[in-house]
């Protein structure tokens, strides 16, 4: 049958941690929104209109009945906070307007007439019909000494010289309603930005798989040389404890897959990346010359098994990873002529490392590790498909090298039949 691409999903079953992302994303938007209602609205709303829009008591606030009325505008210079009495008609009718901001006029007990600008959000009604208190005012200077043309324009009709701020540098929100506008705002940003940062640092890091654009996993192998050393070692990966083939280093970097490769280290005695690499090489050479071309084969995989574990434990950088898994990739392909050569001999030597161990689960562990390789021979995409004689170059100049073969094997992990 003809093959088809399927959905650029996750389909190699690898873990995603996808829920995980949605429940950090979740747990800190619900955190940041009520900090943002709470702290950074008002933190903001202050820098936005100043320090007087959140002053209780401050301009352009709701009056109460302690507030001093005022009759003139000697009153307004001896009481540094004030309110004004007035009729819902001078209210509405005596205005100008000046580059969009209105200004109200109005007359005061004296006689005397001024010129205001006024929150009307707090304006309240007062007990007698048509009259109404004005919010909480001062007597101001014009900022920058600048009076506004039409202002300045009825001079003679007013006092112009100063104004009541009754408005306090308010935005067209009260601080309340701008801190919960800023919550409901912020909520959805948080939200996706949280989920696609912690999918990008998880993923770089190696912590779990991509949920889609699956190439783009970072732990899966960039050419041929990782491809070949991945397929070389994914019986010893099996599930469930590690997600396995195609993976170069058998599973992501999370805690359990880290304490298996831990474990494996320790096993041989290695807390850094110098002994790694010292063990590696001895492993390695010491087949390298052997005349034998039927033995070596545990001692090699484990080389680069070891390899494997370090760089996932970050212990080594991926291309001196490629440069030891070179080295010893070709001493495998001149000691051995196929996989089932490989395999044969690895078997025997596995066999005989449990009996000297006098390991008493010998049988049982032979019987899965049989069942493991042959599980891995009938998959439509086994790793055994990976041609023995790949070429193992190394790209000393950094590069990643030939991509052919791993080319072809990712694609048929994406391809239905």
């Amino acid at each position: 049958m003809a093959r088809y691409r399927v959905s650029n999903r996750n389909v190699y079953g690898f873990r995603d941690c996808l829920f995980q992302s949605l429940a950090w994303a979740t747990a800190l938007t619900l955190l940041l929104s009520l900090a943002a209602g709470l702290w950074i609205g008002p933190l903001v709303y202050r820098l936005l209109y100043g320090a007087e829009a959140l002053e209780e008591g401050g301009p352009g606030s709701e009056a109460s009945w302690k507030t001093p009325v005022a009759q003139s505008i000697a009153d307004m210079e001896q009481n540094d906070r004030f309110t004004l009495i007035t009729t819902g008609t001078a209210l509405n009718q005596d205005t100008v307007t000046d580059n969009g901001v209105v200004y109200h006029l109005l007359a005061l007990p004296s006689g005397e007439r001024v010129v205001l600008r006024i929150n009307r959000k707090a304006i309240q009604e007062m007990g007698t019909v048509g009259y109404y208190r004005l919010p909480v005012g001062r007597w101001r200077e014009w900022p920058k000494g600048e009076v506004p043309p039409a202002v300045a324009a009825l001079s003679g009709e007013v006092e112009t010289g100063r104004y009541v701020d009754m408005d306090g540098g308010r935005g067209p929100l009260e601080e309340p309603q701008f801190s919960r506008l800023w919550a409901g705002a912020a909520a959805p940003l948080v939200f996706f930005g949280v989920l696609l940062l912690h999918r990008l640092a998880g993923i770089h890091r190696g912590r779990f798989a991509p949920a889609f654009l699956e190439k783009l996993d970072p732990l899966l192998p960039r050419n041929d040389l990782e491809c070949w050393c991945a397929a070389l070692s994914a019986s010893h990966f099996p599930r469930p404890q590690w997600e396995g083939w195609p993976l170069f280093t058998g599973g992501h970097r999370d805690r359990e897959t880290k304490e298996l490769c831990r474990n494996l280290l320790a096993n041989l005695g290695i807390s850094d990346g110098d002994q790694g690499i010292r063990t590696v090489r001895e492993l390695t050479d010491r087949w390298s010359g052997a005349l034998e071309t039927d033995r070596g084969g545990w001692d090699l995989c484990l080389a680069i098994r070891l390899l494997e574990a370090m760089y996932l434990l970050g212990l080594v950088e991926r291309n001196e990873l490629d440069r030891e898994l070179s080295r010893t990739g070709r001493v495998l392909q001149r000691r051995f002529s196929s996989w089932e050569d490989f395999l044969d001999n690895e078997e025997r030597e596995y066999s005989q490392a449990l009996a000297d161990r006098k390991d008493p689960a010998i049988q049982r562990k032979l019987a899965c590790r049989r069942e493991t390789v042959l599980q891995m021979k009938d998959q439509p995409y086994s790793p055994y498909l990976v041609p023995w004689y790949t070429d193992l170059a190394w790209a000393g100049d950094g590069s990643a090298g030939e991509r052919a073969v791993v080319r072809e094997v990712l694609s048929k992990q994406f391809v239905r039949r």
